[in-house]
């Protein structure tokens, strides 16, 4: 697991509410301005220093109630996307390729949201 995004229509109570329960630290995406990030040590390297991040959603895909999103790290998305879809998966959004990596989100058999993460 790479990235844990929370999906939710009120990130400012959300990131109040993980801040207080975990003492986490918010900023800014650097990229994606509208997005919220979960801070932890700011002395690591800039790739780890961020838990996982505070998105609007959920996307129209999925359930209306917020939800945690978990990414997958691999080491080919092509080829796990593909895997995904023969093993009963459905892309709901696309691989799309980003600052630092390429993601996709995808839904399992049974319907449960997951993403796929290939670092550039």
């Amino acid at each position: 697991m790479v990235w844990f995004e929370l999906l939710t229509g009120d990130r400012a109570a959300a990131a109040a509410c993980y801040r207080s329960v975990f003492g986490w630290r918010t900023e800014q995406g650097r990229v994606k301005q509208e997005c919220t990030l979960f801070a932890g040590d700011p002395d690591l390297p800039l790739a780890w220093r961020y838990a996982g991040g505070l998105d609007d959603g959920p996307s129209a895909w999925l359930p209306s109630a917020p939800l945690w999103l978990v990414y997958f790290q691999i080491a080919d998305i092509d080829a796990s996307v593909q895997l995904a879809l023969e093993l009963g998966a459905r892309v709901q959004e696309g691989i799309k390729s980003g600052p630092v990596d390429r993601v996709a989100r995808l839904l399992d058999p049974q319907g449960v949201p997951f993403g796929l993460a290939q670092a550039d």
